[in-house]
């Protein structure tokens, strides 16, 4: 199980997140830094959403950017951490 942590903003062209491997059951994807402005583009988390993968968003980020309130779940930096903990692996895109 890897935990994917987002940190880059959307780009103008995109209309969805996406990344270049496999996610998998188990898999979770935070938003960090800018990435946290993916929320801004609701729609582009769908499918991550409805795979069923855990989605959430750095909780100081989201504050730090103005990013308005969601569906995604805000987490602490100790909830990251704890969620890295548990995970095999982490990576930053």
């Amino acid at each position: 199980m890897t935990v994917h942590c987002i940190r880059y903003a959307p780009r103008p062209a995109d209309d969805c997140l996406s990344l270049p491997i496999d996610l998998r059951d188990g898999d979770a994807v935070v938003l960090i830094e800018d990435g946290v402005q993916w929320l801004r583009l609701p729609a582009t988390l769908i499918p991550l959403i409805e795979s069923g993968l855990t989605v959430s968003a750095l909780e100081d980020d989201c504050v730090a950017r103005n990013v308005p309130i969601t569906d995604v779940p805000r987490i602490s930096m100790a909830d990251l951490v704890e969620l890295c903990a548990s995970h095999d692996k982490t990576i930053s895109w």
